[in-house]
């Protein structure tokens, strides 16, 4: 699709509607945290998973932009990293991580 646009014309994207693409993200309305993990990404999209492999996750990562961009990005982004970083040391402190030799 091509489209001409007058000089000074303001374009912008919507998260919203970028998160739910269902040719992207399948199942857009499911809570799927494993659509991340690369077994799911490998699978099907008949199986739910969006095919592909480490392509399909990468093909997911580039519109996921869960805190905005450019100038109208979320000012709580850097908060949110730092809690993210304090909870998953309290929870590895609480319930350590233990990890097996693999040969």
């Amino acid at each position: 699709m091509r489209y001409a646009l007058p000089p000074g014309t303001i374009v912008s994207t919507q998260a919203w509607s970028m998160h739910r693409d269902a040719a992207v993200f399948p199942s857009p309305e499911m809570f799927l945290p494993e659509r991340w993990l690369p077994s799911y990404a490998a699978g099907s999209k008949e199986d739910g998973g969006v095919g592909g492999g480490e392509a399909g996750a990468v093909r997911m990562a580039s519109p996921m932009m869960p805190f905005g961009t450019g100038s109208r990005i979320c000012g709580g982004v850097n908060l949110a990293h730092i809690i993210m970083r304090v909870v998953l040391v309290a929870v590895l402190r609480w319930q350590p991580l233990e990890i097996e030799a693999w040969i």
